[in-house]
């Protein structure tokens, strides 16, 4: 899936630099119509040849049209140009909806050490499966690693460990992980087999949203504080906005 979403991702790009550049040209045509038409009444004759107003007439009308015309080539190239990005757009939200439907973002398990290796991202995942009573064999897990974080930083001063995201090849151990995601409250260090100064605040599973969704979800989070919207209802990759805001994935 790799390559075909960074070739979307490359046409995407593409097609949006069109874009803003026919749009641009789009309204550049705009403004030079609108001074042109002003240019072309302004410069009518005042005098009361009938022949030679009508003519001037004549003239302006046609050069209207032929902008009109010019405008509405304009408009439908820039109405394919959106189609088509709105297409791949939905192409690439659809291949990531199903890639993370595997994920799980996991929050506050303390790194092993400064220079934690993949190795031992892995070995602290399988002992916390363990702990949680999700026993999960290396097979059922494709790619797992840490990810950076903006704020790493906790309200009580402490740096927070990097999330954990875990990519599973079997559906059925995600859902087994992340119906024991509860039991993460009795987990002790000892238990993680970490270092005795580590310390753990608070352990979360999470599935893994896409970019779209998070953006969704911290805008929703946002509304939510100013009071601007009534609620948001959550389910397993689904966010609706009750003020018919409605987003929805199928497969």
């Amino acid at each position: 899936m790799g390559d075909n979403l960074k070739s979307l991702r490359k046409a995407n790009d593409n097609l949006k630099r069109q874009l803003e550049d026919l749009a641009t040209d789009f309204q550049t045509f705009k403004n030079k119509m609108a001074e042109k038409n002003e240019a072309a009444i302004a410069s009518l004759p005042t005098e009361n040849d009938v022949q030679y107003l009508s003519d001037g007439y004549d003239a302006l009308v046609q050069s209207k049209t032929n902008m009109v015309e010019d405008l509405q080539n304009l408009s439908r190239r820039l109405d394919i140009l959106t189609e088509n990005v709105t297409r791949i757009d939905k192409a690439i939200d659809d291949m990531l909806f199903y890639s993370y439907r595997y994920n799980l973002k996991i929050v506050g398990v303390p790194h092993i050490g400064e220079t934690e290796s993949s190795e031992e991202t892995l070995e602290l995942r399988i002992k916390l499966f363990s702990e949680l009573g999700a026993e999960t064999p290396i097979s059922d897990i494709d790619i797992g690693h840490r990810v950076p974080q903006r704020n790493n930083t906790s309200s009580n001063g402490r740096r927070r460990p990097n999330p954990i995201i875990c990519k599973f090849t079997r559906r059925m151990t995600r859902e087994k992980v992340l119906a024991a995601k509860s039991n993460t409250s009795t987990l002790k260090v000892d238990d993680l087999g970490l270092p005795t100064m580590a310390t753990i605040d608070h352990i979360a599973i999470y599935s893994h949203l896409t970019p779209k969704l998070q953006e969704l979800l911290h805008a929703a989070k946002d509304h939510q504080s100013h009071s601007i919207t009534s609620g948001v209802g959550r389910r397993e990759g689904q966010y609706i906005f009750t003020r018919q805001i409605h987003l929805h994935h199928s497969g």
